[in-house]
């Protein structure tokens, strides 16, 4: 299952669902647009290294961006960016649970309610 990046802000906020959902989840998977997220994020080389350190001890599976994840990209762009205000990040993501044929679980729900071609599962 790919782990939508709210997710993980939220278990670093220390929220108990978040570690409750992540512990839930057998195979857990991000995207590498996750990981660029959660490195943007860090304030500090502190912040940084407990971030790289929670991605290798709690195992996750960081799925690269490869080019049918960028032209699925584009075409999830295309049919809903207009339409639903689909955001590069979160195509990006989509496409990436297309690849791998994985569903995703995000509390943010209506941000890929409308995509049909992936499975989404609420967290929250």
């Amino acid at each position: 299952m790919i782990i939508d990046t709210d997710i993980l802000i939220d278990y670093f906020r220390g929220k108990e669902q978040a570690k409750k959902q992540l512990l839930k989840i057998e195979k857990r998977s991000i995207s590498m647009v996750t990981q660029f997220e959660l490195f943007q994020g860090a304030r500090n080389k502190k912040e940084l290294n407990l971030l790289k350190q929670f991605i290798r001890e709690w195992a996750f599976n960081v799925y690269s961006i490869n080019e049918f994840i960028s032209f699925e990209t584009l075409f999830l762009l295309e049919k809903y960016s207009l339409s639903h205000g689909l955001k590069m990040a979160d195509s990006l993501i989509a496409a990436t649970a297309i690849h791998y044929d994985e569903e995703l679980i995000t509390g943010n729900f209506k941000d890929f309610q409308f995509i049909k071609e992936i499975i989404v599962k609420k967290y929250k």
